[in-house]
């Protein structure tokens, strides 16, 4: 479930994508919930237009800090809210609410938004549009495991 890391020493390890069932999910509620509370939190500081929640894989190590190689090609392109530099950033706070639920980075990457704003002047996603977009893939999967009913 973790997302970022003291600085890898060493890099090459296989990462297992978790397949967790809906019981899973739910069991994994209490780390849904507090990583809510840190989701939810971040979205109400962050200041009208300006994309403050991105950090691009330099500011992470800088921070000695860094991703789980199963995070590492959860990025998309847009302005990093530390260095101001157009590049690949992630928004750690929306991963982690991924993360929370138990749901693997192929899943994010091909379902479900990376960045809640890539560039100041673009529209930021409310916190009810990524809360909806995730409910709905939770959805969609419970509906795939249990024969599409």
């Amino acid at each position: 479930m973790t997302l970022i890391v003291e600085r890898p020493e060493r890099r090459g390890s296989k990462s297992t994508a978790m397949k967790n069932t809906p019981s899973e999910h739910l069991r994994n509620m209490s780390g849904f919930l507090r990583e809510l509370g840190v989701f939810s939190a971040s979205c109400s500081q962050l200041p009208g237009g300006r994309t403050l929640v991105n950090i691009c894989t330099r500011c992470l190590y800088h921070r000695c800090l860094g991703l789980v190689e199963d995070a590492v090609r959860l990025s998309a392109l847009g302005l990093c809210g530390q260095c101001q530099t157009v590049t690949e950033v992630y928004d750690l706070a929306l991963l982690r609410l991924y993360r929370a639920f138990g749901l693997s980075g192929d899943e994010i990457a091909a379902h479900l938004p990376l960045l809640r704003q890539d560039f100041p002047y673009r529209p930021r996603l409310s916190k009810t549009a990524v809360l909806k977009r995730l409910s709905g893939h939770l959805a969609s999967c419970a509906s795939k495991r249990n024969g599409g009913q």
